[in-house]
């Protein structure tokens, strides 16, 4: 492991070969404070994905794991490996700001939760954010003309201090519940609703009409219904 940085952003992947190359572009051309490394899991990505020469600290780690729905273990994978003082974990899908990076770097907090909109990484890797650009990529026309871009907090992308996601990452389910009751005993200190930075997200899934939507094939295909119906078959039969 090398020296120890500020912050590791952990990217789960599965496919998605393009929008890979977009993050990576965008990333590389912000550029990511000195403090920053990107620890970029593939999860069973077939073909495998491969990366370009950055001007930032990157590591790309291959699973080697075919199953499907397993992005929480790979997230786990990447935190092992990362350097971070602080983890900021998203998903492939979602899009950091260097704002959001310059809150996580001055925070005071523990934990940081995201306000969230849609936005496009395009070909060139620039962030596009106005509603023609995201309803072009699927985003429910009526809806962005009625109610705009914001959409509801990523439950799966946060910052947390590494030590700190170590005490509550076998919780599970319970993940977030466990934070807020260390929160209300005192433990830890999150982030307060109004100084929470933004995220951005492409608009694919449920806000898109579809739960499986990805109107430009982006992404994996795993069917979300079908990961659904699976978890709800686990908790049943836990009972």
């Amino acid at each position: 492991m090398g020296k120890a940085l500020k912050v590791s952003i952990i990217i789960t992947v599965l496919d998605s070969h393009e929008v890979v190359k977009r993050q990576l572009l965008y990333l590389n051309n912000m550029p990511l404070p000195d403090d920053v490394e990107v620890i970029l899991v593939d999860d069973g990505s077939k073909p495998v994905i491969e990366v370009p020469d950055v001007e930032f600290p990157l590591i790309l780690h291959k699973t080697n794991n075919y199953e499907p729905w397993t992005e929480h273990i790979a997230r786990h994978v990447g935190v092992l490996i990362s350097s971070g003082e602080y983890l900021v974990c998203v998903d492939i899908d979602h899009i950091i700001t260097k704002d959001l990076l310059e809150a996580v770097i001055n925070t005071n907090c523990d934990v940081m939760k995201f306000r969230r909109r849609f936005g496009i990484l395009n070909k060139y890797g620039q962030l596009k954010k106005d509603r023609a650009t995201v309803i072009e990529y699927g985003a429910i026309a009526d809806r962005v003309n009625r109610r705009g871009t914001k959409i509801s907090p990523p439950g799966n992308c946060y910052m947390i201090r590494k030590d700190l996601y170590y005490s509550v990452v076998d919780n599970g389910k319970r993940f977030w519940h466990s934070l807020r009751k260390m929160e209300e005993q005192g433990r830890l200190t999150m982030c307060k609703t109004d100084d929470r930075p933004l995220i951005y997200a492409f608009p694919i899934g449920r806000y898109c009409g579809d739960t499986d939507a990805d109107s430009l094939n982006l992404f994996h295909r795993l069917s979300r219904k079908m990961n659904a119906y699976k978890e709800a078959e686990k908790y049943a039969g836990a009972r």
